[in-house]
């Protein structure tokens, strides 16, 4: 189970004890200012990062064949032919000309498994 009081400790330990290292380098070994940048760049930057993802939601139909495509095996690869049709019989999740990704892609692989072989090809 994720604890994320004890990330944050952790992250904290190691905050202060890279802090107490840089206190303990300048204050000895480090007389040159070039050794505390190379000391600063190597260690006080953090190792890792939270980084959001941010995607945009509103995506052309062009941009979201693309996404799909490059997510999907071989079997469930889209053309713009599918994608209109699939606008045209699934209507009512369309407000704008906006193809999001979250919304429409699962909706979108539903309907495409649903489909024959012959239908696929028109």
């Amino acid at each position: 189970m994720y604890d994320e009081n004890r990330d944050f400790e952790s992250l904290r330990l190691q905050i202060v004890a890279r802090l107490s290292l840089k206190e303990i380098l300048n204050n000895t070994i480090c007389d040159s200012p070039l050794l505390r940048v190379t000391f600063y760049l190597k260690n006080m930057i953090p190792r890792f990062k939270r980084v959001r993802k941010v995607i945009n939601q509103y995506l052309t139909k062009a941009q979201f064949l693309e996404e799909h495509n490059r997510l999907s095996p071989l079997n469930l690869r889209a053309t713009i032919s599918l994608l209109s049709r699939f606008r045209i019989e699934k209507a009512s999740l369309f407000k704008d000309d906006n193809w999001s990704i979250h919304k429409l892609r699962k909706p979108f692989i539903l309907w495409l498994t649903s489909l024959s072989l012959d239908k696929k090809k028109i």
